[in-house]
């Protein structure tokens, strides 16, 4: 074992230096980490001050309305943090006039024109967290749904107190019509929220709020900044299935129930067929996570951690780590390597890894509309990615999640099978 956990120690300490390097940056103003390329890496993060949608109510907004007081809002605590470049955060802020996607490459005008340019800019970013890792690469990647982990850290680096950002912008960067008044309606009406643990669409289309309650702001670095840092870790692969079915998992395309039993072995059938079909390592190890009344899915996992996305993004050091509500990032990648849009995915499932009485398809062999079943959601990585706030009806079709359990683990790369091609396609 040794061998292989020595790279995670390295992994780990590079995170660390990562980390410090951003510190270091930060305590005296100067130039940001990865400069190597000429450029600095841009910085995003999530305002440790809160306020009402009518952004102008806000101390730090100096006077000013609308997105040019999100911006002041987000210059001003970035000035306090002493981050580089204070002055230049945008925040990612829609109305009538400019979109989200727009304003982080510093310009104005709509997705819809090409804000203004010959044809629609891709050069904003990458960035990265105010904790020295990544969120996201190019803009044209982060609106695919190319997210490497939330943004979920302060100015300060710290975790925010509130859930939710105001966004007023889609997944793809435009107006999502509900602005909150162009950020002027100090309660009557309803702005677009994101929530700060999640990917995909979640991030910045994950739900509305009244004007009125408080919430923060999320603020970027605007236009290119320099690579990414190294990012990935060795560990156990965690995927969420390209294919999905109902509840009744024996009914999946391609899989015959025959020869196991029906329901938590037809899901592992499942899983072990998808990895098979990637070209991952140890296809036959994978398990679904799935619980049924009789096991629990956390009971499942014989082997103790870690886990990572296809990517390589970690997704939890051990099975207390995945079991205590809390991620390092969404399982919002496929056994492929592709991002995956905001999914549900069927568990059966609590936080912790336990069994919830009667919420699986009669243990995964109804499709049954007068059947339920809990789900998780992908793009979630709070106690949402497998216990969400709503069960499903057995007929509609959800993903499942894969999660390999061998004694031994390697890098996720692609290598251990051969096939450089899954490499190259699920690291930036």
């Amino acid at each position: 074992m040794k061998p292989l956990i020595l790279p995670l120690v390295i992994v780990l300490l590079v995170r660390s230096s990562i980390a410090a390097a951003i510190s270091e940056s930060l305590a005296d103003g100067t130039a940001r980490i990865g400069a190597s390329s000429g450029q600095s890496p841009n910085l995003v993060f999530m305002t440790s001050v809160t306020g009402t949608g009518n952004l102008n109510s806000w101390p730090e907004a100096q006077a000013l309305t609308g997105l040019e007081a999100g911006d002041q809002i987000c210059r001003t605590v970035a000035a306090a943090a002493n981050l580089p470049e204070p002055s230049t955060f945008v925040a990612w802020l829609s109305d009538d006039s400019d979109d989200a996607y727009c304003r982080v490459h510093g310009l104005t005008g709509k997705v819809s024109d090409d804000c203004g340019q010959g044809s629609i800019p891709v050069d904003a970013g990458p960035w990265v967290r105010t904790d020295g890792f990544p969120f996201a690469p190019t803009i044209d990647r982060l609106v695919s749904g190319e997210i490497l982990a939330p943004i979920r850290f302060d100015e300060n680096g710290n975790s925010t107190s509130f859930w939710h950002a105001w966004t007023g912008s889609t997944d793809g960067g435009s107006v999502s019509v509900i602005t909150c008044d162009n950020w002027t309606d100090p309660g009557s009406g309803q702005g677009t929220l994101g929530y700060k643990f999640g990917t995909a669409r979640a991030w910045t289309l994950g739900g509305s709020g009244g004007c009125g309650l408080t919430r923060h702001l999320y603020c970027f670095h605007p236009g290119p900044g320099a690579d990414l840092p190294p990012f990935t870790s060795p560990g156990r692969i965690a995927f969420v299935t390209s294919d999905s079915g109902t509840g009744d998992l024996g009914s999946w395309p391609g899989i015959d129930p025959g020869g196991q039993d029906p329901g938590l072995e037809t899901g592992d059938a499942i899983c072990r067929a998808r990895a098979s079909a990637a070209g991952l390592a140890n296809p036959n190890s994978f398990v679904a996570w799935l619980s049924d009344d009789s096991t629990a899915a956390i009971d499942r996992l014989v082997h103790d951690g870690p886990w990572v996305r296809p990517d390589g993004v970690l997704l939890a050091s051990n099975k207390a780590d995945l079991a205590d509500g809390d991620l390092f990032t969404a399982i919002s990648v496929d056994e492929f390597g592709a991002y995956v849009p905001l999914s549900g995915a069927w568990t059966g499932t609590d936080e912790q890894g336990l069994t919830l009485v009667g919420e699986h398809c009669l243990g995964w062999t109804s499709d049954s509309g007068g059947q339920i079943g809990r789900r998780g959601s992908s793009a979630h990585a709070n106690p949402w990615w497998t216990e969400y706030l709503t069960t499903e009806t057995c007929q509609n079709s959800l993903r499942l999640y894969c999660l390999e359990d061998t004694q031994f683990f390697l890098f996720a790369d692609g290598f251990e099978s051969g096939d450089t091609a899954v490499w190259s396609s699920s690291v930036p």
